[in-house]
């Protein structure tokens, strides 16, 4: 890439990647409400395959617990310097971020969902 010889042209995300400021996300790509939402629902598993899980019931000082050690760890600086040796991308979400984000995702509306199933399905 810093040759010119790849051209970037979309990003399989719904936010535009730091590296990459001026290239389109898919989310961002539809020309209607419809085929936006369509995008988000695909690109969310890419978004959501990253995060961290606690089964149901798991007291909720429990997860304060977690979600402060989790903020701590991508913190520290000797994780990060680990993550730039590696080549690793760093863009935490904090645990309430992620939950409202699979919040509005569970929440896409019956039509959206069989709109994206079609779209699959016709690969």
């Amino acid at each position: 890439m810093d040759q010119g010889k790849v051209n970037v042209i979309v990003q399989y995300a719904d936010f535009r990647h730091p590296i990459f400021p001026g290239v389109p996300a898919l989310a961002e790509l539809g020309e209607t409400a419809e085929a936006k939402g369509v995008f988000k629902l695909l690109v969310s598993v890419a978004k959501v395959g990253r995060g961290y899980a606690a089964p149901p019931g798991v007291p909720t000082q429990t997860v304060e617990i977690l979600r402060k050690a989790f903020q701590d760890m991508v913190a520290d600086s000797a994780f990060k310097a680990d993550t730039q040796k590696r080549g690793a991308d760093l863009l935490p979400m904090s645990g309430k971020e992620l939950a409202a984000y699979i919040s509005g995702i569970a929440q896409t509306s019956p039509d959206i969902v069989q709109k994206a199933r079609e779209l699959i399905a016709a690969q």
